[in-house]
């Protein structure tokens, strides 16, 4: 239980650093 709220949260956090870097790209493009 406690593993899988581990797992979501990083899940979440790559999907927002992947965001962040898709924002920087599309801004440098």
């Amino acid at each position: 239980d406690t593993l899988l709220l581990v797992y979501l949260s990083s899940l979440t956090r790559t999907q927002l650093s992947l965001a962040e870097k898709l924002n920087t790209a599309a801004q440098i493009l």
